[in-house]
């Protein structure tokens, strides 16, 4: 049987801070230990971080100021379809199969779909890449720090953010399957103040397969 590996949720929310204990047991699932690349406070618990909330409001009025200054787009509807395939461009087929998975475990209690994010899948692509080839399995990358710093590194603003990491399933039905499996993961999928998703998969490395998935609200 190979062994897969799923990583224990990390949430930021602006001005909060709690723990929150997590179980990665399941009847498909072989536990993992940490490795010792990891650090130990990132697994068995959830981490929420605190965002400078003044920080935040000016980046937001700054963005609201920039909007009011473009040039008048076109009809509603026309513009929203166009900008809905614009942000599903770039998404792998298998990514974008996960998003759908996503979004049906969602719709079937009722709750609102994700949006796919082509920068947001980017990013979780490259973290997934950055796992593999520096031979890591962790929230907290050596190469770009925590998720939040990553995301924020990218250019992509949020209000709220998660992060969701697996590595050795073979599909998309199979780490949703991980991840559903867990309290944590499982909250954060499930999260109905989240409304954008991206999900990052690569093939190679001592796991075979890694993946990511990071969820945002602007």
């Amino acid at each position: 049987m190979k062994l897969i590996r799923i990583g224990v949720v990390i949430t930021l929310f602006a001005s909060l801070f709690f723990p929150l204990s997590d179980s990665l047991a399941s009847e498909e699932i072989q536990p993992m230990t940490l490795d010792e690349h990891a650090s130990s406070y990132l697994f068995g618990v959830q981490l929420a971080f605190v965002q400078d909330e003044h920080e935040r409001l000016v980046k937001a009025k700054k963005e609201k100021e920039s909007a009011q200054a473009e040039t008048t787009t076109p009809p509603a509807n026309e513009n929203n379809d166009d900008s809905s395939k614009k942000k599903q461009e770039g998404i792998l087929p298998i990514e974008q199969e996960v998003i759908q998975l996503v979004n049906k475990e969602r719709t079937q209690r009722g709750l609102q779909p994700l949006q796919g994010d082509s920068k947001l899948s980017k990013v979780a692509r490259t973290k997934s890449a950055d796992m593999r080839d520096k031979e890591y399995f962790s929230h907290d990358s050596p190469t770009y720090g925590s998720p939040f710093d990553m995301m924020t590194q990218f250019g992509v603003s949020y209000s709220k953010a998660a992060e969701n990491i697996a590595a050795g399933q073979q599909s998309a039905q199979s780490v949703m399957k991980s991840w559903m499996n867990s309290d944590g993961h499982r909250k954060n999928i499930l999260d109905p103040n989240l409304t954008t998703i991206g999900v990052g998969y690569v093939e190679g490395g001592s796991w075979g397969t890694m993946w990511t998935q990071m969820f945002i609200t602007r």
